[in-house]
């Protein structure tokens, strides 16, 4: 133990603090070549909790069957099982993130950027479902070229069988819904073909709307009616 006025340190072996309270005033350093850990160690149950600091990167890491809970204020508002569940508002999660409000009232999730006045035809918020090589599916929000507080919602899919990833559908911020294009002109537009069918029978039954615009006849537009009783 080594010490000169208010700085005390002390070098080669570990120290044990093991009173029922003791009280540290100022900061306290504990400094290591390589990993250097802060250890908490409940010995009735054996349960630790450890932070450390290595190469690069810092952590927090309790026992292998221990629960972590943060709780500002003496409540639970972040729960981390040992399972890698991960809860907020509740202290059971059922899924990897598992967000709960304990009210009548929604719980929110929250997805925001720095998009002001001027920001226009700016990708705000994206969700997306990847495997580990390729991403699947993507819903995202984004304003229009013209006006930055006007919202519109894309879906995107893979294809597969083309291995192209492209945008699917979209509803635009004045509720237009497009299939096929980005710039729908109406309640619903569909660019491609279309097949109504109320019997669930597939494109033999039904009533089919097929495209088939040519620059000579621009309302070349078949609509066909199948027999639904094979007359």
């Amino acid at each position: 133990w080594s010490g000169s006025g208010t700085s005390n340190t002390l070098t080669d072996s570990p120290i044990t603090v093991s009173s029922n309270n003791s009280t540290f005033a100022g900061d306290v350093t504990i400094s290591k070549a390589a990993t250097p850990l802060f250890k908490l160690l409940d010995t009735t149950n054996n349960i630790s909790l450890l932070l450390g600091a290595d190469d690069a990167n810092t952590f927090i890491r309790s026992s292998s069957s221990a629960n972590l809970y943060l709780q500002p204020g003496g409540s639970t508002a972040l729960t981390l099982l040992s399972g890698g569940n991960v809860g907020i508002g509740t202290t059971s999660p059922s899924s990897q993130l598992n967000v709960h409000k304990n009210a009548l009232s929604p719980a929110i999730i929250e997805l925001s950027n720095t998009v002001t006045s001027g920001n226009d035809g700016v990708i705000v918020a994206q969700i997306k479902a990847n495997t580990i090589n390729e991403e699947l599916t993507r819903i995202e929000t984004q304003n229009s070229s013209n006006s930055h507080d006007n919202g519109n919602l894309l879906f995107y899919n893979r294809n597969g069988y083309t291995n192209t990833f492209a945008e699917s559908m979209r509803i635009t911020g004045e509720g237009n819904v497009g299939i096929g294009t980005t710039a729908p002109d109406e309640k619903l537009h569909v660019e491609g073909s279309v097949l109504i069918d109320a019997f669930n029978q597939g494109n033999e039954t039904g009533i089919f709307f097929r495209e088939g615009f040519t620059a000579a006849n621009k309302y070349n537009l078949s609509i066909l009616a199948y027999d639904h009783d094979n007359a």
